[in-house]
């Protein structure tokens, strides 16, 4: 896609909502402060995949144009209720390690202002005040890089300011061990628990008391590098044991699958080249090597195959552990909607998990838990009715509501479920078709972490949930903390972490 395909020339750009808060700096930004220079608005929200996927290719657009020409500025637009809070979208920020100021649009005036119509949305401003350019959706580099340097030629160097843009960053710190922690998996063996600790780019292995037996990161000087690229953990997700020694990791940022061999010390690369893909065909194959993934998010094993949430293509792929990565299920299409392997839609599945022969998915930009019947090629939806259908309620199935949950376990004739935006692990009984409150921040003896009368600390935006032995392991990933909950005595505790 050309940048300037949706050109619309002579109209001004219209100036922010004043009443509208900024992060990541200090102080209020107008149009006027930024006379002189080409403006990239990004309108995005933080559950939106297409939107992660842009955030390193702006990186490298305002570090090639830092001089003085371009301007960045993120406009989050929320999709989701919670996403509306300024606290979750400072996490975000931070998550994302996001450099550049960001308006809070949180009852989309600047978007309706704008025109937007989906996420992530685009509009560049000349130096002149008017819109060069507005369109949707993913772009690479290259094409982004080529159509501001069309908008740039149009204009005289006397028509560009002479002074960089500078304004007061505010500083963030994280004092936490963990850093948004993502998934979770335990060993049914040895009892040692697996933590994609994906804000801190490393992979942690405790004991069930807490004790760090393995800290893999980058750079590892106890472990060796056996893969021809993407040697350094980004943003790992989905983390599986597959036997006592082994433990396979979703290393989402990079696209790649990996391996870890406790015994012989060794990472490999399993799949994936590193390159973003795109969605695989019906029939589609590729040796496994050479397969590029689309933001792999979770994992999880079936008769000696790995299932794969491909986020970003809203998809589910399977690996054959010998060689090829295929299609699984979906079309590509960002929906809900059942039916077979080969015409279901999916939007951005986030969490997967198998009970027997049936494999469930957390899909969390509609809301939804979905069902693969291995017996049936057929796709179902548990709970849910749409990409813009979400809410909180329990009871009746056909009722229920989440909102964008990122993670799940299947068990015998249930499902738990980490409901990410409502704070909250639900459970869904597949033999009664009811759901129920586990854990909630609507009770009074459970608050936020930035609640100052906080009597028990409760969920932040839960990415995964586990259970063993009469407990729920769950990432707390906006608290960076792992919980511990006993389902008899219904008591929420932390994992004490012994560094």
């Amino acid at each position: 896609m050309e940048l300037g395909l949706f050109s619309i020339p002579g109209l001004r750009a219209p100036e922010f909502n004043d009443s509208a808060e900024w992060l990541n700096i200090t102080g209020k930004i107008k149009l006027t402060d930024l006379k002189h220079r080409i403006i990239i608005l990004d309108f995005w929200s933080y559950c939106c995949i297409n939107c992660i996927h842009m955030l390193p290719i702006l990186e490298q657009i305002e570090k090639k144009y830092s001089n003085k020409k371009v301007v960045v500025i993120g406009v989050h637009s929320p999709k989701f209720k919670t996403e509306r809070n300024k606290e979750n979208v400072i996490e975000a920020i931070k998550r994302y390690q996001i450099k550049h100021p960001v308006i809070l649009d949180k009852n989309m005036k600047i978007w309706r202002s704008y025109g937007a119509e989906g996420w992530p949305t685009f509009v560049v401003i000349d130096p002149n005040g008017k819109i060069a350019a507005k369109f949707s959706g993913e772009i690479s580099y290259k094409n982004f890089e080529e159509g501001l340097e069309k908008i740039i030629k149009k204009f005289n160097e006397s028509n560009f300011s002479k002074t960089k843009f500078l304004p007061e960053f505010k500083k963030i710190h994280n004092k936490s061990f963990l850093r948004y922690p993502g998934k979770i998996d335990i060993n049914k063996k040895t009892e040692d628990i697996v933590v994609s600790d994906s804000g801190n780019n490393r992979v942690i292995i405790l004991d069930k008391s807490g004790k760090i037996l393995y800290c893999v990161e980058s750079n590892d000087k106890f472990f060796k590098i056996n893969g021809k690229t993407r040697n350094s953990f980004n943003m790992p997700q989905g983390v599986c044991w597959i036997n006592e020694d082994e433990v396979m990791v979703a290393d989402t940022g990079n696209n790649v699958i990996k391996k870890i061999n406790l015994e012989s010390k060794v990472i490999s690369i399993e799949a994936g080249t590193g390159e973003l893909g795109r969605r695989l065909k019906i029939n589609e194959e590729h040796i496994a090597t050479n397969a590029k993934l689309s933001s792999p998010w979770d994992i999880t094993f079936y008769k000696k195959e790995l299932l794969i949430t491909m986020s970003g293509s809203h998809q589910i792929v399977k690996y054959d552990m010998d060689s090829t990565i295929s299609h699984f299920a979906g079309t590509g299409k960002e929906d809900l909607e059942d039916g077979t392997l080969n015409n279901s839609y999916f939007a951005q599945p986030s969490g997967v998990s198998v009970f027997k022969d049936m494999i469930y998915t957390a899909d969390s930009e509609s809301s939804s838990i979905r069902s693969i019947s291995v017996k049936n090629n057929f796709v179902s939806t548990v709970v849910g009715a749409g990409l813009f259908v979400f809410g909180n309620r329990i009871g009746k199935l056909q009722d229920t509501l989440l909102q964008h949950p990122m993670g799940l376990c299947a068990v015998n004739n249930g499902i738990y479920i980490a409901d990410t935006f409502n704070n909250s692990i639900k459970y869904i009984n597949l033999r009664n078709d009811k759901s129920y409150q586990i854990i909630s921040q609507n009770e009074k003896s459970v608050c936020n972490i930035n609640d100052p009368e906080c009597d028990t600390l409760g969920l932040f935006e839960p990415n995964d949930v586990k259970i063993y032995d009469n407990y729920l392991y769950i990432c707390d990933t906006n608290n960076h903390l792992i919980r511990k909950y006993d389902i008899k005595k219904r008591i929420l505790k932390t994992i004490e972490i012994e560094k």
